[in-house]
């Protein structure tokens, strides 16, 4: 018997259905999440808890509860039906300091700069900007409402946000009231600095800013109120920075000196060292300076270091200059950055030498030591100093041979007070004339001996004769006159007892007056020669004069001075005339020249010899 299967198609429209069913569900998800994720998202509105009130003048709005607000949001007053509008953070007294409006917090308005409070209706609204939702509206007190609006402000000047300001200039903005009622206003700003007017009218109202600062942010705040007529009031805050300050260079620095200034009982020697900034970074050039004298100098530089680099410690190794013990000294040091010199100046004092008997010094020698032209038997004397306070021995010697002796004591004085001036009375070693004398002087201070050596020469044993004329030729008559013992005796003084030319002067210098003199010793040592001539030209005067020196080979002329008067003529001759031949050959002439003829008349004539 054969089975024969027969094909069945029952279950196959269930499975179809069910995924029909699920493909449905999945489309109509799809439709319904496209539909809603459309449409934005609204911000959840904060639930706060606001109480308000009057407190006297002022306006308070407490946080009592619920969501903090942003410092965004925005309150608005409505006092006497006017309407002042500004955000939480403007009125907001931020106990915690982040920016936000917390449970016990409170904003407050101080509506006294406005006006009084009392009898007008108050309303206040804060609106929450991020949900557009109002958080709290309602009357916080019943009264008048009155009309009218308040001042208006302009576009201040520097704009509000601008950058660049300088650091003194004129704050300004313009106040005008819509109504054109007077008002008081005030500027301030956050450095302190502030203006204000009561009772004025419209127009640009300014505050003068000065003492700022480079690159810092500044707050401006303005105020107006109309008193008299709306009873309300404008505020608004601007900021501005000031510009970026100018580069300019800074000078180098010092700092940390070694030793430390004004520091005593320093060693010997001591290195001085000091560090050196630039707060520009800039590399300098140090040198060191040192005085031994005082703070103002003079100063000789001891040490010299190139391309320091900035806030280093330099040194200066050349410390030789302070030696002296007990002793100040002043240092000082310069920087050069390239632009600009820095110097800053220090001091300190050496240590007290340790004790140990110093030698007896001499000074203030007299004859000073060397001296020439001294007069004989001069009486010797010198300055014997002990730097211990030491009484001293002091004995006098004399050598009339070399400095190296031998030697003949002169003079001795004992128990001399240090710091005295000492005498050798005894000075009749010194008796030649041009001689060099030595005489030394030893000190004894118990401790030690001290010797010094000085040498003087004595003075030359000089004469002087007066040279007057012994003979003299006149011929300004045209012949040759030979003046009479009388005429010559007239030249030997400044007496007013003239010889008068003999004959009168022509137009060249053709006539002569010559005058001789005596002979002094032929080995003679002429030192110096001195012409003294006096003449005169009264009433008609010629017209030229001058004198004619004969020193036995030359004649060497000077012209003369025409005075109205009498002209003393003083020639130092010692140039031409030095030597006893010379003196021994010498002849003057006086010529003078006059058109028309004129004559002149001679009082003092004298060669002034001085010789050895």
């Amino acid at each position: 018997m054969k089975i024969k299967w027969k094909k069945s198609d029952g279950a196959v429209s269930e499975v179809i259905g069910a995924i029909l069913m699920v493909g449905i569900g999945v489309a109509l998800f799809s439709i319904l999440y496209f539909i809603v994720m459309s449409y934005p998202f609204t911000p959840s509105v904060p639930s706060v808890d606001i109480v308000g009130s009057i407190e006297g003048s002022n306006i308070v709005l407490e946080h009592r509860g619920g969501d903090s607000l942003d410092q965004n949001a925005t309150v608005s007053f409505i006092v006497g039906g006017i309407r002042i509008s500004d955000t939480v953070g403007f009125f907001l007294n931020d106990t915690n300091g982040n920016n936000r409006w917390d449970i016990g917090e409170q904003l407050v308005y101080n509506y006294t700069v406005s006006g009084n409070i009392t009898g007008l209706q108050v309303e206040a609204t804060v609106v929450d900007r991020d949900s557009n939702s109002i958080m709290m509206m309602g009357v916080l007190q019943e009264g008048i409402v009155r009309g009218g609006s308040p001042p208006v402000f302009g576009t201040p000047s520097p704009t509000n946000g601008s950058t660049g300001s300088l650091l003194s200039f004129s704050w300004s903005i313009s106040i005008n009231d819509p109504d054109g009622n007077v008002f008081s206003w005030t500027i301030q700003c956050n450095n302190g600095q502030t203006s204000s007017g009561i009772g004025a009218s419209n127009g640009t109202k300014s505050l003068a800013l000065s003492g700022l600062v480079y690159s810092t942010s500044y707050k401006v705040w303005v105020n107006a109120t109309d008193p008299d007529g709306s009873g309300l009031y404008t505020r608004r805050w601007y900021t501005f920075s000031t510009s970026s300050q100018p580069w300019s260079n800074r000078a180098p620095t010092f700092s940390s000196p070694s030793p430390v200034n004004g520091s005593t009982s320093v060693n010997r020697f001591h290195a001085t060292n000091v560090t050196v900034s630039d707060l520009d970074g800039n590399s300098t050039t140090v040198c060191f300076w040192y005085s031994t004298t005082a703070i103002s100098g003079p100063w000789t530089k001891a040490q010299q270091n190139n391309s320091v680099v900035a806030n280093t410690t330099v040194k200066d190794i050349n410390s030789s200059y302070s030696s002296g013990w007990n002793t100040q000294y002043w240092w000082k040091v310069t920087a050069f950055d390239g632009h600009v010199n820095s110097s800053v100046i220090y001091s300190f004092t050496t240590r007290s030498q340790p004790w140990s008997n110093r030698a007896p010094t001499f000074s203030s020698p007299s004859p000073v030591n060397g001296s020439t032209s001294v007069n004989r038997y001069h009486a010797t004397n010198v300055t014997v100093s002990d730097l211990d306070g030491n009484s001293t021995t002091v004995c006098f010697w004399y050598s009339t041979a070399a400095i190296s002796g031998p030697w003949t004591k002169a003079q001795q004085n004992n128990s001399v007070v240090a710091n005295t001036t000492v005498k050798d009375i005894n000075s009749s070693y010194s008796s030649g004339w041009n001689t060099q004398y030595w005489w030394k002087v030893t000190a004894y201070d118990g401790h030690v001996n001290s010797s010094v050596i000085y040498t003087f020469t004595t003075k030359t044993n000089t004469n002087i004769i007066n040279l007057k004329p012994n003979l003299a030729y006149d011929n300004s008559s045209g012949s040759e006159h030979k003046l009479t013992a009388v005429e010559l005796t007239s030249l030997n003084f400044s007496d007013d007892n003239r010889y008068t030319s003999y004959g009168s002067w022509g137009s060249t210098f053709a006539k002569r007056i010559e005058f001789n003199f005596p002979n002094i010793s032929s080995g003679a040592t002429v030192l110096n020669v001195t012409l003294n001539f006096e003449w005169a030209r009264f009433g008609a005067q010629v017209d030229g004069a001058r004198l004619g020196i004969w020193d036995g080979s030359i004649w060497t002329y000077y012209p003369l001075t025409l005075g109205t008067g009498d002209v003393l003529v003083i020639k130092y001759l010692s140039g031409i005339i030095n030597t006893a031949a010379k003196v021994n050959s010498l002849k003057l002439v006086f010529q003078a020249t006059s058109s028309p003829a004129k004559t002149t008349s001679h009082d003092w004539v004298q060669v002034d010899v001085t010789y050895t």
